[in-house]
């Protein structure tokens, strides 16, 4: 018993957790409650929404905090509370005008409130502010969406300019996400260190799967940084591993290398 204690996996979800379908394999289900139930804690980092995991109650139920909102809420998903919220300072309106002021190539913005979020055609910038009235604050993350081919144009015009006050990453080829300084799944791992050692849960060492930019800023700062086979290349130059697809149930075969590494001891 207690063979994985001490042990903490981060996983992203799509295209790592699940598997082209959206689907928790039943390989990986069953390998997430062994090491479970041999006492590792095992738990999602995401851009999504962090009580988008109840979706997969059904077989799999994260046993420690969920990292979600691309790092910018660590949220208990017994309490259903967050613990640690990362937000756009007062003036963020005045600054999201500047950034589509810059990047007439933008489609179409997503804005992330802590409980909901709004989606705004190019159509309606110009009513920007009265539809945003409607979403509560603080807001904590907008996502820039363009064509693929025009994205790192977006970057570039940005960044110069904002990048000591925001991070800047795509979680898919569309959708450049931007949030506060401070936040982002590595930066929230390293905030939930010392609040499971504080209720008597110390980590020794922490593992991560990931397929896309935004999995980066965990990858840096994990002991075991695991990029899934159909990640794409940056992900796989920072990751210490490279493991099988998302469709070939990769969180249970990480699992299973850990525990291989264990017995050798």
């Amino acid at each position: 018993m207690n063979k994985f204690k001490g042990y903490l996996i981060l996983s992203d979800i799509d295209g790592t957790l699940t598997n082209d379908h959206g689907q928790i394999s039943a390989e990986n289900a069953a390998a997430i409650r062994y090491f479970q139930e041999e006492g590792g804690l095992i738990t999602v980092a995401s851009g999504r929404y962090p009580w988008y995991i109840a979706k997969y109650s059904d077989t799999f139920h994260p046993n420690t905090y969920v990292v979600g909102i691309n790092g910018t809420m660590l949220y208990d998903p017994v309490k259903k509370v967050p613990i640690i919220t990362k937000v756009f300072e007062d003036d963020f309106l005045t600054v999201l005008h500047e950034f589509l002021d810059l990047c007439p190539q933008v489609r179409y913005i997503l804005v992330s409130g802590h409980k909901e979020e709004f989606t705004i055609h190019r159509e309606d910038f110009p009513r920007l502010d009265e539809i945003l009235a409607d979403l509560e604050k603080p807001w904590c993350r907008i996502i820039l969406c363009q064509h693929p081919s025009d994205g790192e144009k977006t970057r570039e015009a940005l960044v110069p300019r904002y990048g000591d006050r925001y991070n800047f990453d795509f979680s898919w080829s569309e959708g450049l996400e931007i949030h506060p300084k401070g936040s982002g799944k590595g930066d929230l791992l390293l905030e939930m260190l010392p609040i499971l050692a504080a209720e008597g849960n110390p980590i020794h060492t922490t593992i991560c799967a990931g397929d896309y930019e935004n999995d980066l800023s965990m990858l840096e700062v994990v002991d075991i940084g695991y990029a899934v086979a159909n990640a794409i290349p940056s992900v796989k130059a920072a990751a210490k591993r490279i493991t099988v697809s998302n469709n070939d149930s990769a969180i249970a075969k990480i699992i299973a290398d850990i525990e291989a590494e264990i017995d050798a001891e």
